[in-house]
Parts: C-alpha cells; sequence; structure tokens
C-alpha cells in the first residue's frame, strides 16, 4: 500500500500511475484499488479497461467489501516478465488516501510481482472549489436575507457508530461533524460510546447528531412517541435511556421518528406526539443537545403542517433550554407527498417546516408507486435498478438547497443517509451501484448536488 496522502485541501481528482511486472509464471490476479476514492477509470498499456459495474469483468467489488472497486490485473492477460504500464483515475481522493496492490490469491500460488514508478498527481478541482463559502456547522438559525449564493455546507453522513470508518476516513472530506446512529440492541451501548470516544478524540471530529433506535413492524411497540398510555410511556423511557447513554459523547442533536414503522390505528395521535417531545427535550436540555424529530412517510408526522404544530405544541408545554426542532428526511416526505399530497414538492414541504429544520437526511427516492419505496438513493440516481430519484428527476435538488440556506435559515451540515443497494450479478459477484461511503457521498456532493444548487442561485 502506499503511504497515505497528507491534508491538501478539498477532496480533488487525481490520477495513478505505475508499472508492474509479473513474476513468471503467476497464477494470482492482482487488485488496485484505492483506500477511500472512487474509481472513475483505468487503461493499461494505452488500453481502457471497462469499470462500468455492469459490463466490467476485470474489476471486482468484493475485494475489501462493495464500497471500493478494484481493478484486476488478470494474470493472464499481462506478460509476464514484461513491464507493463497502467493509469487509474479517481474522484473524491482526500487526506488519508492510500493506493493498495495485492494478490487476489495469497497462498499456496505463485504471486510474486513488482511495482515501480508510483506516481500520484492530482488532475482537476470540483467545480466551485475556492469559489464558495464554506459554513462551519451552528445550531444558530442565520439572519434573515442574508446572501445565500456562494455558501457551501459542510457534507455529512448518516453512519454506524461502531464503524471506524465513520471517524477516521469522514475528516478528509471535510465531514468534520458526524452524524452517527446508535444500535437497536441496547445492550452493546457502552460498548459502542466507549469505542466512539476514543475515536473522536483521536481523529478530531466532532458528533452533530446522533440517530436513536427506531422501531420496527415487528417490535414491541415501545418507540413510538405517538402511542397513546402504556405505550407512550414505554417509549418515552427507552429513549429517556438512549439520551442519557449518549451523554458522553456531546451531540448538538439526538434524532427520533416521530413514530414506528408501521402506521398504528389504535390512538397515535399529535397531542401524544407533542408530549412525549417536551418530555424528551427536558431530558436532552440535561446534555445541552436539541431533540429533532423526523418525519415519516406515512402516520401521524408525514405532513409538514402536523409535525410543526407538534413540534411547537412541544416547544410551548415548559420552558426548555433547547428547543425541540425538525429532522427533515427528504426520501420520507416524497414518499408521502406522491402518494398522499400529488403536485407538492419536498421543497413545498420544507417552506412549510421553515426554521424549525435543525438536522437532514439527503436521499432520493423513486416516490409512491403502489407501495413504499424507501430507497436511500443517492441524490440524482438514475441506475441498474430500473428506477431514478424523483426528486433529481423533477430537478428540485438546487431549489432545495437554496431554499433551506435561505428561507429555513439553517447553518449546519449537508447530512446524506444512503443505502447500498445492489442490482445483480456480475462476473460471478454481486454487484452494487448504489453505494454508501464517505467518498461516494462526497463525490456525488461535489459534482451533482451542490453544483445544482449554486446553478440555481445563479438562475435567481
Amino acid at each position: 500500500m502506499t503511504p497515505r496522502m497528507a491534508a491538501a485541501g478539498e477532496p480533488c481528482c487525481a490520477e495513478l500511475s505505475f508499472r508492474i511486472c509479473l513474476e513468471r509464471g503467476m497464477e494470482s490476479d492482482v487488485a488496485c484499488m484505492a483506500e477511500s476514492g472512487v474509481l472513475l477509470g483505468c487503461e493499461v498499456d494505452g488500453m481502457p479497461v471497462d469499470v462500468d459495474v455492469a459490463t466490467g469483468t476485470d474489476i471486482s467489488q468484493s475485494v475489501q467489501g462493495v464500497t471500493r472497486t478494484a481493478v484486476l490485473l488478470r494474470a493472464a492477460k499481462l506478460t509476464s516478465g514484461v513491464w507493463h504500464q497502467v493509469r487509474m483515475s479517481f474522484g473524491a481522493v482526500a487526506a488519508g488516501s492510500a493506493f493498495r496492490f495485492m494478490p487476489t490469491v495469497i497462498r499456496d500460488v505463485k504471486n510474486c510481482f513488482w511495482i515501480d514508478d508510483v506516481e500520484v498527481c492530482r488532475t482537476g478541482r470540483y467545480a466551485h472549489a475556492g469559489d464558495c463559502v464554506t459554513v462551519e456547522p451552528t445550531t444558530e438559525r442565520a439572519a434573515a436575507g442574508e446572501d445565500v449564493s456562494r455558501l457551501r455546507l459542510r457534507p455529512s453522513a448518516v453512519l454506524s457508530m461502531a464503524n471506524e470508518t465513520t471517524y477516521t476516513v469522514t475528516p478528509g472530506y471535510g465531514m468534520t461533524w458526524i452524524c452517527p446512529s446508535l444500535s437497536s440492541d441496547e445492550s452493546v451501548w457502552t460498548r459502542d460510546i466507549a469505542f466512539a470516544e476514543k475515536q473522536l478524540a483521536a481523529n478530531g471530529c466532532k458528533v452533530w447528531c446522533i440517530h436513536l433506535p427506531y422501531g420496527s413492524t415487528t417490535a414491541a411497540r415501545n418507540r413510538d412517541l405517538c402511542a397513546a398510555g402504556a405505550d407512550r410511556a414505554a417509549s418515552v423511557a427507552f429513549f429517556t435511556r438512549a439520551i442519557r447513554a449518549v451523554a458522553p459523547l456531546k451531540p448538538k442533536n439526538v434524532l427520533v421518528h416521530c413514530n414506528q414503522t408501521l402506521a398504528f390505528g389504535d390512538g397515535s395521535s399529535a397531542a401524544s406526539l407533542a408530549l412525549s417531545l417536551h418530555e424528551l427535550q427536558t431530558v436532552a436540555d440535561e446534555i445541552g443537545a436539541h431533540v429533532c424529530v423526523e418525519n415519516m412517510s406515512y402516520g401521524v408526522g408525514a405532513d409538514a403542517a402536523v409535525l410543526a404544530a407538534a413540534v411547537d405544541e412541544a416547544n410551548a408545554l415548559g420552558s426548555h433550554r433547547h428547543e425541540v426542532r425538525i429532522a427533515f428526511d427528504t426520501g420520507h416526505a416524497n414518499l408521502y407527498l406522491t402518494r398522499e399530497q400529488p403536485g407538492k414538492t419536498v421543497v413545498d414541504w420544507l417552506r412549510t417546516a421553515g426554521a424549525r429544520i435543525g438536522q437532514l437526511h439527503i436521499h432520493g427516492n423513486r416516490g409512491w408507486n403502489g407501495r413504499i419505496n424507501d430507497d436511500h438513493l443517492m441524490p440524482g440516481y438514475a441506475g441498474r435498478l430500473g428506477y431514478a430519484d424523483a426528486i433529481g428527476r423533477a430537478g428540485l435538488w438546487g431549489e432545495f438547497y437554496h431554499t433551506l440556506l435561505a428561507e429555513c435559515r439553517y447553518r449546519g451540515p449537508f447530512t446524506y443517509e444512503i443505502s447500498t443497494r445492489t442490482f445483480g450479478t456480475v462476473a460471478g459477484e454481486e454487484r452494487s451501484d448504489n453505494v454508501s461511503a464517505p467518498w461516494t457521498i462526497a463525490h456525488n456532493y461535489d459534482t451533482y448536488l451542490y453544483p445544482a444548487f449554486r446553478e440555481y442561485a445563479n438562475r435567481k
């Protein structure tokens, strides 16, 4: 593996070039990849390698997990004892990035090879790099009327609290404020929180928001803030324990769902939600955090006006040191609107919520088509699964970003919540073209979503 790159400002595009010579009789292929970064292209001796995950047979996503794509230099296609020139291009190359060369078979075969003349050079910066004003995340609302045309929120991502990458890689992409998720298994909280404390101290990042556990259609109804009676009491008690448990991580926000993932019809109400949020904010005040309640795609709290009113009522029920706010999930809103309020968009939802927004979950989905498709796609996605991000297809991301800055006066991080999606088998392995990793999120932000905002802002 090459040495890790030193800090070099914002992530950039880069080219890796090297020469490789295989020992005669080499039986293993050689996998070449970036430890973090998005593979854009490759050529060997001037001939292109197909790096499309849908068709490429000389690449692999299984060498170190689906979040990294390796080019396989096939021993059968290279002449042993001869030096071959390889050039690979990458996006989202950041501080801490490194490149790895490794045989695909480790034991019981001849797998000796030589690498020489390794060179890494920056080939381009992302659009608007150096032509923007990066906003350091704050929970304070900006002043009305501020010129937002060149502002750039720091990217962030919802990642597992127990994943080392959450802390070690994200700072190199400007994700200095991170959003780890707390396990649904309460028995591992102490272990995971202690792990997070050590990683935060070692890597110089901070916690913006902690995604607290959520319920399911099969779980006991003890995580539903809209429930009535004993179910509501059990839910508040569960989240109270969770909020107090994460106190050592000093989050700015703690996130809860407004209901479980099943639309119950047995007493759920906005009044129960408001009371629950009030009680939890009293607890969150103890650790200096805002409670941010996430909109769902159905049930109480899916509608912007209903959720906004519940948040206002929660804040009016008592004197809190921190406000209850809304965690806006773009995919959930898109599903709800396309099913219940066709003609309205995520921008309409955002405007109704206004300055109550305190946290974001950015992702795309297909919208309602007879079923709930909570896809958690990259914004702008149009890939191998036979569907596309409906928000991007409607051209709304630029206006969304502008509204967030100008009308909601939000100045926190721009937080993605993406799920990896496989689409089928290619070359004997499952392939994914919607991949959740800090580098794929950063690449999407810098090549698609932020440019969409700047294009929209220039038209204003």
